[in-house]
């Protein structure tokens, strides 16, 4: 929940290019709802989210987060607003309190701020690669591999996090 729900749509994250210095890209939380999912075993019904992101010079993707028993949940990122599994997701477990893939780590530098408690997800998830999730903080690096296709304007960059701001 730290990672990826404890956001409201509004939330704005700004992010500057360190290859192109004159580049920045926002990404905007437009939505986020909850869902049902199904029984597993033997807990009840639990509210999944479904967390929709929009930048400015990427492809737009959601995150959906599934609780599962014993507080294990599963986060899927898919690119665009559609649960999908394959080559554009990524799918990531957290399970017995740790998560399944080493993919956690006591502390990173994002320019000149150190964060603690980041999920470093190394996997191309559409456009994306290297995404590095801070508690409490949300998404403070990627990098951008865009796919060109008509009526897109991304390009390559590795963006960092420079400010936050709620619209």
């Amino acid at each position: 929940m730290d990672f990826f729900v404890n956001f409201d749509p509004g939330t704005c994250w700004v992010y500057k290019d360190t290859i192109n210095q004159n580049s920045y890209d926002t990404i905007e939380l437009m939505s986020k709802k909850t869902f049902c999912v199904t029984p597993d075993g033997d807990i009840p019904n639990n509210d999944g989210f479904q967390l929709y992101y929009k930048p400015g010079h990427s492809r737009d993707y959601t995150v959906f987060i599934e609780p599962s028993k014993d507080n294990s949940c599963y986060v899927n990122i898919c690119e665009g607003q559609f649960y999908a599994m394959g080559q554009n997701s990524g799918e990531f477990a957290f399970d017995n309190n740790m998560w399944t893939q080493n993919i956690f780590s006591d502390s990173i530098s994002v320019g000149n701020k150190i964060y603690h408690n980041e999920l470093h997800i190394k996997s191309f998830i559409g456009d994306y690669s290297d995404l590095q999730f801070v508690k409490n903080v949300g998404l403070v690096s990627y990098a951008n591999y865009p796919i060109i296709k008509p009526g897109l304007h991304g390009k390559y960059g590795v963006y960092m996090l420079v400010a936050t701001f709620k619209k």
